[in-house]
């Protein structure tokens, strides 16, 4: 009984005489560097969020609100549908140009 109280005492004394709080260092985050594709962004009083590149937010009233992941990815998607559609049209008019070269003049 004597050895059992000796070791609570020993852990109580401990927790008590080390006192090391956990804190975040906002002086390290500002040194790091985002994930590829990814970007930190500064909300408020320095509160940082790590999001997909182009991500949309909006503010209404206190509340901040983040696209989701749902609508990134179908954003993302139609802007690159949008770019391979030009890509392949522009394709067609260098073919053309190239076909035209190519003929001999008269």
């Amino acid at each position: 009984m004597n050895k059992i109280c000796i070791i609570l005492l020993f852990i109580a004394l401990n927790l008590l005489v080390t006192n090391t709080p956990a804190k975040a260092n906002n002086d390290n985050s500002n040194q790091q560097k985002p994930p590829s594709g990814m970007e930190i962004i500064t909300v408020g009083d320095g509160q940082q969020l790590i999001l997909p590149k182009g991500t949309k937010m909006r503010k209404i009233g206190a509340q901040l609100i983040i696209e989701d992941n749902a609508e990134y990815v179908s954003e993302r998607i139609w802007d690159l549908e949008k770019r391979i559609k030009r890509l392949e049209s522009a394709n067609e008019e260098l073919k053309k140009q190239i076909q035209e070269l190519k003929n001999p003049a008269p």
